[in-house]
């Protein structure tokens, strides 16, 4: 199993309250610590042990723990009865793949467009369905309608999205858990 050292952690560049001193008394008499122990840490935040693991992982498991955080965010959207878009759905599919070596970097790139017009189509299509209903209000209400819509919608979209791209931890728990899973595959 990985294991990592206080160098390795510091060289990562984590944020100011993990200073050296603070990541040594975390390792307390150890010199390297397991990728498990590491999620395991009750005593460091959970969106903590998620942004070291994941630095930790190969390539493909990342790629594999961003698209298992897009389905949950997609399955989110779902819940609260929004269907996000089939090239959504199709860019985490396709994404799963190419971590596998079944789909190519054209593909990668492909799928990836498409999720991002679909992005745009559900953004768009929310703005102008709230001008539409306010189209006969004062233009300054328009203008209010139009701006809430949109940033309403981008919202949603990023909420959804991102943290699911970018790695960053909304869900920490379910995140610690999907990594435990990719450890042992």
């Amino acid at each position: 199993m990985k294991t990592i050292t206080v160098d390795g952690i510091m060289a990562l560049g984590p944020c100011d309250y993990y200073t050296r001193e603070r990541v040594e008394e975390l390792f307390g008499r150890r010199k390297r610590a397991r990728f498990d122990e590491i999620l395991d840490r009750a005593d460091v935040p959970a969106e903590d042990r998620v942004w070291l693991a994941t630095r930790m992982l190969d390539a493909r498991r990342q790629r594999l723990f961003a698209c298992r955080c897009a389905r949950r965010a997609l399955d989110a959207e779902r819940a609260v009865g929004r269907d996000p878009d089939a090239r959504s759905w199709r860019a985490v599919q396709v994404a799963e793949r190419h971590a596998d070596g079944a789909a190519t970097d054209d593909e990668l790139r492909a799928a990836r467009a498409a999720a991002k017009s679909a992005e745009w189509a559900a953004a768009k299509s929310a703005a102008w369905a709230a001008k539409s209903a306010e189209w006969a209000a004062a233009k300054s209400a328009e203008l209010a309608a139009w701006s809430a819509a949109w940033s309403a919608a981008w919202s949603a979209v990023w909420a959804a999205a991102w943290p699911a791209w970018a790695g960053q931890a909304v869900e920490s728990e379910a995140q610690i858990e999907i990594l435990k899973e990719l450890a042992t595959n």
